[in-house]
């Protein structure tokens, strides 16, 4: 029994593999070449191969074109990706690389792209040809018919763009239509809310569409284009005047209820009542386009700004114009930013530092006034002055330190010269009994004379203190002698000769009392002169010294 299914077994087996080797006949195949049936000169067309069978593997073939009225362009496979599919010389391979994917049924194998020469006269007809057609299925090959194409080459498409009639009902254009005329203008009552247009194009291929025919209250503008077959377009603009209402009351409001740019913000926020704004865009922004509502329904229009902007400030400007007439304008200042330059720009002024507390910008004072009277008048700012500040107030402590120790001098020399006169004008306080007490105590002169009170002596000594010793002439009188004994002062008093000088009186009296051993001239010239000069030794002056530095000062 089991020897008996081993052997039914392997004969199936037998059966399969020579099913297997058996050759496969390839199934009645066919072809095609098809593409559009009309082109115009200078037109691309596209051309499809297409062939249809069982277990086809591999193709070649032959393309035939008139290379007078058609220019090969390309060829683009449409088979799966295991297939090759080349085209050389007009010869055509195409195979199943991977031998697994062959055709059955029908396929599209190749695109084939001509270019219709632009001298080809309407009416020429152009053809391609694919002839030796032959389809493999690995074991036998097949003939397959031959596939053409063919079209007609037609008239190239109109550029006629012009109308060939325009009217509006019963209202009369101003001008008169003319088709080249694009410009016209027309008014219309107020119960006319939509311009009726009645129009034809002068070639019947050409498309013609309207905008704008929606009519306010003022002036309207309304579009008519008109776009010929081969793309070039003309456009007929009518300029409507819709009338106010003549029971009504025109209104006035010119203001916008938005106002939006095209890229960045408005600053500030946008509000009717605000009629500047700025906008910050970027380098990399170079156009820029304003979109405006106005506020008012009856509102005759609003501009709406579009431009390319230059770096820094670009002025747009919105006009909103009232149903009255009245219009309203909405600045935007669009600032375009420069390119980064590895520092950052500025904008504008630069605004000015803050005040240190120690000289704050908000101090009164002459340096103030000084800078309100030459500074404020061209607008300069007072931090960029600070230096010539610390100019003039450096200039100013130097002036006054002079004016002050010039004043000082003055004034020293000016006590001097009064002390100077007083001396000159005190007469000697001696009495006929002076020189009899010259003798008398030689030896009591160091009591008038104490070095300390030298610095006292200015303008608070006054004289009488001086004349004091008159009370005590026997014990004062000798007290010069006490001093001159040194040369040296002796010969500082003789510049005081001049002051003796002017007091002849006072020798006369001195003969009057006894006679004494001295002499006669001994007698006056010690009193006159000694006294003197102790009481300039006591203010500390110089006769000659003072003098000398009284002409220096004057």
């Amino acid at each position: 029994m089991r020897k008996r299914i081993s052997s039914v077994l392997a004969g199936l087996l037998a059966a399969l593999l020579l099913w297997g080797l058996a050759p496969v006949t390839a199934e009645a195949a066919g072809a095609s070449f098809s593409g559009s049936g009309s082109v115009r000169a200078g037109d691309s067309v596209t051309v499809t191969f297409t062939v249809s069978g069982s277990n086809i593997q591999g193709i070649t073939a032959v393309l035939h074109y008139d290379s007078s009225a058609l220019t090969l362009t390309g060829t683009r496979q449409l088979v799966g990706s295991s297939w090759s599919v080349d085209m050389s010389g007009g010869n055509l391979l195409a195979y199943d690389q991977s031998l697994s994917n062959p055709i059955t049924g029908s396929a599209a194998v190749l695109a084939v792209t001509f270019q219709v020469k632009s001298g080809v006269a309407a009416g020429t007809r152009v053809s391609a040809t694919i002839t030796d057609i032959v389809a493999t299925d690995g074991n036998s090959d097949q003939s397959l018919n031959d596939a053409s194409w063919a079209a007609s080459v037609a008239a190239p498409p109109s550029g006629n763009a012009n109308l060939a009639g325009l009217s509006c009902g019963d209202y009369a254009l101003s001008p008169a239509f003319s088709a080249g005329t694009t410009e016209y203008s027309v008014t219309v009552p107020y119960d006319v809310s939509r311009l009726p247009l009645d129009y034809r194009a002068a070639d019947g291929g050409a498309d013609v569409s309207v905008s704008g025919n929606q009519l306010s209250v003022g002036v309207n503008t309304v579009v008519l284009t008109v776009t010929a077959a081969n793309g070039a377009s003309r456009r007929y603009t009518i300029s409507v005047t819709r009338q106010p209402d003549p029971n009504g009351t025109l209104s006035s409001d010119a203001s916008l209820s938005e106002l939006t740019p095209s890229t960045g913000q408005l600053s500030p926020a946008f509000s009717p009542e605000i009629t500047e704004y700025a906008v910050y865009v970027p380098y990399e922004t170079s156009k820029i386009s304003l979109s405006a509502t106005a506020k008012d329904s009856k509102a005759l229009g609003v501009t709406q700004p579009d431009a390319s902007l230059k770096e820094g400030d670009n002025l747009l400007t919105v006009t909103c114009t009232a149903e009255d007439g009245a219009t309203r304008d909405y600045t935007v200042h669009v600032v375009r930013m420069p390119a980064f330059a590895g520092t950052l720009p500025q904008i504008g002024q630069p605004e000015p530092e803050d005040p240190s507390p120690e000289e704050p910008q908000t101090q009164t004072g002459p340096f103030r006034a000084l800078w309100t009277a030459l500074c404020a008048p061209v607008d300069l700012p007072l931090n960029r002055w600070l230096p010539m500040y610390a100019i003039l107030a450096a200039g100013l402590v130097i002036l006054l330190v002079l004016l002050f120790f010039i004043g000082r001098a003055v004034g020293i020399a000016h006590r001097r010269r009064r002390l100077l006169a007083r001396l000159a004008q005190m007469e000697p306080p001696q009495s006929p009994e002076e020189p009899e007490s010259v003798p008398e105590t030689p030896e009591s002169v160091p009591e008038p004379v104490p070095e300390p009170e030298v610095p006292a002596a200015s303008e608070e000594t006054p004289v009488p203190p001086v004349i004091v010793p008159e009370s005590a002439p026997a014990e004062e009188a000798p007290a010069p002698e006490a001093v001159t004994p040194p040369e040296e002062d002796a010969p500082a008093e003789e510049p005081e000769a001049p002051v003796s000088e002017e007091v002849p009186a006072e020798p006369e009296p001195v003969p009057e009392p006894e006679p004494t051993p001295q002499t006669p001239e001994e007698a006056p010239e010690e009193p006159e002169d000694k006294p003197r000069r102790n009481l300039a030794e006591l203010l500390g002056l110089n006769r000659k010294g003072a003098d000398d530095h009284v002409g220096t000062d004057l």
